[in-house]
């Protein structure tokens, strides 16, 4: 990116009188982004990212939902077209301007060398979901300390698989939990559901709903549990965890984007690593073939919704199996 949207925004109100010139003012971004400008408005001093979107987008569903950002759409004439439509996002109400300038930076960046109208909505469409898939986990201070617990052990049942010798791509296009799907990981018609758990005897973990450990349709599914103890001063932050696997990757920027993109969507960015202060050490894993007889309840009557319920660790050992065995075997495609 040749220029931050921050200086664009400070050259724009520079040249600018406020409260006596009106409408919008805007720049391009970016060395090759197409139809995405800083700009401000004039009459408000409010500054926005404006994003051109063809006459007929309506995708409301991928649009991000955070106090902290507005947004609109607007006919514009922009010269070389006199009837552009700008998706145009400001600053909300309750204004954190540093994620609202990181929000804006990841679209210019994402969309950055992307000619192609169609692939540009794509990746745009892609990248609003993945901030608002994030603003549903996260927001502005960060995540709750039962999210960081949770994807710290998804993480760490990840750190496994890569240290299988599974490739750094599949491995990491395995974890489907980051986008909120019913189960965490899939590989080769194998699913995980990771569960954390840091509860003194009886030792226990909630489960979220009745498809979690279903297993109608599947190959195979386990239960992955991670116990955990929690400190100020022994163990490793959530963020230290991201840095040592994203430190391990090899494969280049690709395994490394894609890495910081799932996080993303699971509500972390390495700009609000500062708020993990809490320390994570795992005391033991467990795994555990689910299937006839587990303790699980997967048939809800009529009228029920929304079922959650905890299951006691003890009830489960009849069906433990070996973590590394299995990881190993799922690793090689069997």
């Amino acid at each position: 990116m040749s220029n931050s949207i921050e200086s664009v925004w400070a050259d724009i109100r520079k040249s600018v009188s406020i409260g006596v010139s009106s409408g919008r003012h805007y720049r391009s971004l970016g060395t090759s982004a197409v139809g995405i400008r800083a700009s401000m408005n004039a009459a408000t001093d409010q500054v926005e990212l404006m994003v051109e979107v063809p006459p007929d987008w309506n995708n409301q569903k991928v649009l991000p939902q955070w106090q902290g950002l507005s947004h609109e759409v607007v006919e514009l004439s922009i010269l070389p077209r006199l009837n552009s439509i700008q998706l145009v996002f400001q600053p909300g109400e309750y204004e954190d301007s540093e994620l609202f300038v990181l929000f804006c930076n990841s679209i210019v960046a994402d969309l950055e060398g992307i000619l192609d109208q169609k692939e540009r909505i794509e990746i745009l469409d892609l990248c609003l979901l993945r901030w608002r898939q994030f603003f549903r986990s996260s927001g502005s201070k960060g995540l709750s300390l039962n999210g960081q617990q949770g994807l710290y052990a998804e993480l760490q049942f990840l750190d496994r698989l890569l240290r299988s010798g599974m490739s750094e791509v599949s491995a990491l296009s395995s974890w489907k939990g980051c986008e909120r799907a019913i189960h965490d990981f899939e590989i080769n018609e194998n699913v995980i559901e990771v569960k954390s758990t840091r509860s003194k005897a009886p030792e226990k973990v909630r489960i979220s709903n009745e498809q979690q450990l279903n297993d109608m349709g599947l190959a195979a599914l386990h239960l992955f549990v991670v116990h955990v103890r929690v400190s100020s001063g022994n163990g490793l932050t959530l963020s230290e965890k991201v840095s040592i696997i994203q430190d391990d990757l090899l494969s280049g920027h690709g395994a490394r984007q894609l890495f910081r993109n799932q996080l993303k969507s699971a509500g972390y960015v390495k700009e609000q690593a500062d708020f993990y202060s809490s320390m994570f050490s795992v005391t033991s894993e467990a795994l555990f073939e689910v299937k006839e007889g587990f303790p699980r309840i997967i048939e809800v009557p009529t009228g029920v919704a929304e079922i959650s319920y905890d299951i006691l660790l003890d009830a489960c050992e009849p069906f433990r199996t070996d973590v590394s065995r299995h990881i190993s075997k799922i690793a090689k495609g069997k």
